[in-house]
């Protein structure tokens, strides 16, 4: 929030990921006086997912002072650290006896008319949809969606590709958007990925719609758990297809976890194609005092072949004033996850970086 009540929100996901397509409910009102500005903000308990039983919470304030290029932050003020790392944040306690459970629905009507001249012939076109998010418990979440409508989901950016390899695009959906934190897998950003739910609704470019879909997740003591199933319907030579995708991980040390990946189901066929990964993340935000580091490693089968697996490790060392990190990815030549994104197969990547800031 600015001084004028512009406001804007994010995700924060695994210390690493700031999602700017998430989108919650949330109140924000900022005011100018003689002595500088405030702001006020209110989140209701239902817009956030967090452990009923502990009544200590993770907080942080930053303001960003624009003319000096100076950055204020109320407790986590380490350089080492930026906003996306709650390592290590404040704590406020008090809040003891709240309730974060609800249900929120989101009804929807798509009309449309359709004539035709010869013959002739008119047609009224509708097709209702609904939304249904139900928290039972303050740490989970349900989401069913029945003949979803996507008419108010946000633009994909305009991108330009110079290469032969498909760009990302983000996902902008509320469906999938719920929790995606929990279904991502070994901090990959881009190629090897074995779930990428805009893979679901859109093959090859083309919008196939979606029937009806499941979604539970949340995070029980220290497992965190969400699971997915949807039915596609036939559009465009494309046949009907139910999809899933389940994921696991469990909280081991400080701030690191080990985890499984499962997906069935292919978008553009009627073959029951599987895929399981294994990942383990590992990361310390105190290393040394205040300095970074952090790990990961992964394994993804996507048959029963060697040729179509695939695995890779990174390590990474993000501080100052010296910064580096390196990465190894192998995908075998037939290493294709139906539900996955892996625009380049048959390569073994080698990636490092070293900085140091005088």
């Amino acid at each position: 929030i600015n001084p004028v009540s512009a406001r804007s929100d994010a995700l924060i996901e695994n210390n690493a990921i700031f999602r700017r397509e998430w989108d919650t409910i949330w109140y924000g009102k900022a005011s100018v006086d003689a002595t500088g500005w405030s702001a006020e903000i209110a989140i209701p308990f239902q817009s956030l997912t967090f452990r009923p039983d502990d009544p200590v919470w993770g907080f942080e304030v930053e303001r960003i002072v624009r003319r000096d290029n100076q950055k204020i932050r109320w407790a986590n003020h380490s350089q080492n650290h930026m906003i996306v790392n709650i390592a290590g944040i404040g704590r406020i306690e008090g809040l003891e006896g709240v309730s974060g459970t609800g249900v929120d629905v989101k009804p929807s009507y798509r009309a449309g008319f359709d004539r035709r001249y010869e013959p002739a012939d008119d047609d009224w076109l509708g097709r209702p949809g609904l939304d249904v998010f139900y928290k039972p418990t303050s740490s989970i979440t349900t989401v069913a969606t029945f003949n979803t409508d996507f008419s108010d989901t946000p633009q994909d950016l305009r991108q330009t590709n110079l290469t032969r390899f498909p760009i990302m695009t983000p996902e902008t959906r509320d469906f999938f958007l719920q929790d995606a934190g929990i279904f991502d897998f070994a901090g990959i950003v881009d190629n090897g990925k074995p779930f990428f739910s805009r893979r679901i609704g859109i093959v090859s470019g083309q919008d196939v719609p979606i029937d009806a879909g499941l979604k539970a997740t949340g995070r029980v003591g220290d497992l965190n758990f969400g699971a997915l199933s949807v039915l596609t319907g036939s559009s465009g030579g494309y046949d009907r297809e139910s999809l899933t995708v389940a994921r696991a991980s469990l909280n081991v040390l400080a701030e690191s976890s080990i985890g499984a990946i499962v997906t069935r189901g292919d978008p553009a066929s009627r073959e029951a194609d599987s895929v399981a990964g294994i990942d383990l993340r590992y990361r310390d935000s105190s290393f040394g005092g205040s300095k970074i580091i952090a790990a990961d490693f992964f394994a993804v089968g996507a048959g029963s072949g060697a040729k179509e697996n695939a695995y890779g490790a990174r390590i990474d060392y993000p501080n100052d004033i010296v910064n580096f990190g390196l990465a190894y990815q192998w995908l075998g030549d037939e290493y294709d996850p139906p539900l996955g994104f892996t625009p380049r197969t048959d390569v073994q990547t080698w990636t490092g970086r070293y900085r140091q800031r005088w």
